[in-house]
Order: structure tokens, then sequence, then C-alpha cells
């Protein structure tokens, strides 16, 4: 289950200083008033070898191209 929100880190600061202002009694509390969901998302099953089989590439590739993706991230 996926939340409907695209800034869930920010959801989750503002809560936090909710709960520290006052504004909630807990955590959990703060959740249950603001926190919604959307429909639960099922895996495919039948792509899941081929997410294997990505993945283990990957991992070989990365400690080649390592350098090179931390200069592609800072192009932001």
């Amino acid at each position: 289950q996926q939340s409907l929100l695209n800034e869930q880190a920010s959801l989750g600061a503002a809560l936090l200083a909710g709960v520290g202002a006052g504004l909630y009694p807990d955590l959990a509390a703060a959740c249950r008033q603001t926190v919604h969901y959307g429909p639960v998302t099922d895996p495919h099953l039948e792509r899941q070898a081929q997410y294997r089989e990505i993945y283990a590439r990957f991992v070989q590739l990365y400690p080649r191209l390592r350098e090179d993706f931390h200069w592609l991230a800072g192009l932001r």
C-alpha cells in the first residue's frame, strides 16, 4: 500500500513538530489523522526473475561506475 502523498519526508517532519507542539498526543495519533493510503499494489511475480537479473548486473557495475553515478547526481 502506498501513501497518496508525494512528500512523505516533509509530512513526517511536520507531524513530529505537531507532536512536539502538543497538536497531537503522539506520532501514531498524528499519522491516523493525516496519513491516507491508496489501493494495494500487488507485485508482478512474473517479472521477479527479470528484476533479480537486472539488480545482479547493477551490483556488478556499481563499483566501476560509482564515481560516474555521483557526478550525475550532482547535475541536479
